[in-house]
């Protein structure tokens, strides 16, 4: 069982939030069972890269430099954590 639900307005469990997962390779397959005391509800199941999927935190440390002259702004960041990353320019 899930231990941190996705829940929308009414209070359904729409989703599922892991911590701490750590997946090394380019394909993982998910496998989900769905239950109710109501219903039969079918399986999902599906090979998924997870780059596609995977919702990243915000840039860490972002820094501006900006001046009344300049006609633009020098903006810096470190790229968030994350175990995956398809492309490091992603986060330029």
């Amino acid at each position: 069982e899930c231990k941190s639900y996705i829940k929308d307005g009414n209070g359904r469990n729409l989703g599922c939030r892991f911590q701490n997962v750590k997946i090394e390779i380019e394909k993982a397959y998910f496998l989900v069972n769905g239950s109710s005391k109501d219903s039969v509800i079918q399986f999902y199941d599906e090979y998924i890269q997870q780059y596609k999927i995977k919702i990243l935190t915000p840039p860490l440390n972002i820094t501006d430099n900006c001046t009344a002259d300049s006609v633009g702004c020098i903006m810096l960041w470190q790229a968030p954590l994350t175990s995956h990353v398809e492309n490091s320019r992603c986060f330029q």
